[in-house]
């Protein structure tokens, strides 16, 4: 060690340097697992829509409200066609499809794509709870389908 504590000094900033890289690379390493979460989720969307331009099929708007004792799934299906739904409702998941009355023209990723048009609605949407298909029971309002399925006992 010097008599003006040079040594000392020198060492403290190389401390910081290091501990400031070691966060940098924290940073860095958390910014990287929250990109690859986000990029999965947009390939998964991007796939889930491909597959639905490549078979002119359309996923259906649906979501599922937990009731407590029973499960109500709202689904909206625009311009289909009420003789040609099908509506399946399993222990774990329901599955539905439609034809469209009037052929539903959508835009891929913007205006700079071509357009594509639908012919039905299809879709499966695994439930969060097992359900008594017996105990099935759908109503409609205008475009929107309402089922309601009580809930398996527990075992």
């Amino acid at each position: 060690m010097s008599e003006y504590g040079f040594d000392d000094e020198f060492r403290r900033i190389i401390m910081r340097f290091y501990q400031a890289l070691r966060e940098a690379e924290e940073t860095f390493s958390t910014m990287t697992r929250l990109a690859i979460g986000e990029l999965r989720e947009f390939e998964e969307l991007l796939e889930q829509r491909l597959q639905e331009f490549q078979g002119e099929g359309i996923e259906p708007i649906v979501s599922v409200d937990d009731l407590g004792d029973r499960l109500r799934i709202l689904i909206d299906l625009p311009g289909m066609d009420r003789e040609s739904l099908s509506i399946v409702v399993l222990e774990d998941r329901v599955e539905i499809s439609a034809r469209i009355r009037e052929h539903v023209v959508k835009r891929a990723l913007g205006s700079l794509s071509e357009k594509f048009s639908f012919r039905e609605y299809r879709g499966v949407y695994r439930l969060p709870a097992s359900v008594d298909p017996r105990s099935v029971r759908i109503r409609t309002r205008g475009s929107l389908i309402i089922v309601e399925a009580d809930k398996k006992a527990a075992v």
